[in-house]
């Protein structure tokens, strides 16, 4: 019988661990006590505000929304700077990689995830033009997701605004795929601000497993007929997302080579995730883990034609594949987390989370300026928490900021398993 791993469950946290004082070397020497400390407004014309106790202003970011050389740019340093271009910015706490949630509604009924089961209002969301105001410059990597962003009308203008205020990212928008036509309708709009933007469509398996999965008759036909208009309509930076699961559904991890096979066939990327808990994000604790021997099995093949690929971004994905099943199998990270350090959430109505598995909400945008926030006591003590984690995640949110820092670690083991991939040897054991 094949193994079940059993991840432990996620819970909301009750306080903070693991404190350690923010460094002051970006606070620009002692503070004047005789003057009160404040934050900026989020909003012009809005009053300033005495600083709470927890945002301090203290950091190790250099807090011009910058990695540390002035513009925003890392140096290059040959050929490991074209598989981690970014891969100095570990060194400085700098906000690079965001999970931006656009809302919690949703039209799915996927059975490993509750998002669908919260609140369907859409009261209190982010709008564009605060999204315009709130996100860092420095950032590199952006996800728009949910719940599901195709439900959001103006999402044309929330790209805009993320276009705007992060000049730097790559953008990337997660979507169920369920529908085709707003998709096409919105499109155009879409490229017209992000024409590079990427976009990744979720399809769980053959078309009865998929359907049973997202708890939608007739999802996978829709999910399919979005990634065809993308295509048609010229999207470039284009992904099927395959996530693996064993719940009320079924297990449909054997699916996992098939929808690799279907995306090779359609001309598109494909990335792989395992159902994760989450009480505040995916809202729920019911994910019992994944059979990993048949992940095991899956990823070998995937992980086998990633790195007889020419492509870098294929073997760095293998090695994702292979955290993957580590993460599966007992529960552990390959490498370290950087959770809060340079990836963190955003939430739709504008609280900051380091992570979306820790329920640990370190300050709104409504209330705080972001960079204030990022430099708080509160969300240096997140960090502090994040270090000692004993709820290990593995989801590309985090594994890429670890990746780049972990680089070497990370190239050693695709070099000792390329070779292995041109013998047919197993990659994943």
């Amino acid at each position: 019988m094949s193994e079940i791993s059993d991840p432990q469950k996620p819970g909301a946290a009750s306080g903070f661990s693991g404190d350690r004082p923010a460094s002051a070397e970006a606070t620009g020497g002692p503070k004047d006590a005789s003057k009160p400390e404040t934050i900026r407004s989020v909003a012009p014309g809005v009053p300033q505000k005495p600083l709470p106790k927890w945002a301090n202003q203290n950091g190790q970011s250099n807090g011009n929304g910058t990695n540390g050389n002035g513009n925003g740019h890392e140096d290059q340093h040959g050929d490991m700077e074209v598989l981690f271009p970014h891969a100095r910015a570990h060194r400085r706490m700098v906000p690079e990689d965001l999970l931006l949630v656009l809302t919690y509604r949703c039209n799915s009924r996927c059975v490993m995830c509750g998002i669908w089961e919260a609140d369907q209002s859409g009261k209190g969301e982010l709008t564009a033009d605060e999204y315009a105001k709130i996100l860092p410059d420095s950032l590199l990597y952006v996800n728009l997701s949910g719940g599901e962003a195709f439900l959001r009308k103006d999402l044309p203008q929330v790209v805009e605004a993320v276009r705007s205020a992060a000049p730097k990212a790559k953008v990337t928008l997660s979507t169920n795929g369920l529908q085709p036509r707003q998709t096409k309708k919105l499109l155009p709009d879409i490229l017209k601000h992000d024409p590079g933007i990427g976009f990744a469509i979720s399809i769980d398996g053959e078309e009865e497993m998929h359907d049973k999965v997202r708890g939608i008759k007739g999802g996978y036909a829709k999910a399919y007929e979005t990634v065809k208009i993308l295509q048609a309509e010229g999207v470039t930076n284009l992904r099927i997302a395959f996530t693996a699961t064993v719940n009320t559904a079924g297990d449909n991890t054997d699916h996992l080579s098939k929808i690799y096979d279907l995306a090779m066939k359609t001309g598109v990327e494909f990335t792989v995730a395992v159902a994760h808990n989450s009480d505040h994000y995916f809202k729920t604790a019911a994910n019992k883990g994944v059979n990993t021997e048949e992940l095991t099995r899956q990823l070998n093949y995937v992980a086998q034609k990633e790195l007889q690929s020419t492509r870098p971004k294929s073997w760095l994905r293998a090695y994702f594949h292979h955290g993957l099943v580590e993460h599966a199998r007992a529960n552990v990270r390959p490498t370290p987390c950087e959770a809060g350090h340079t990836s963190f959430m955003i939430d739709p109505t504008g609280d900051v989370f380091p992570c979306n598995i820790l329920d640990m909400p370190v300050g709104n945008v409504r209330e705080h300026s972001f960079m204030d926030i990022w430099k708080s006591e509160e969300m240096e003590k997140a960090r502090g928490v994040v270090r000692a984690c004993n709820q290990p995640c593995w989801m590309v949110c985090t594994a890429r900021a670890s990746m780049r820092r972990d680089r070497y670690q990370v190239m050693g083991w695709v070099a000792k398993n390329k070779v292995k991939s041109h013998f047919g040897s197993d990659i994943i054991e």
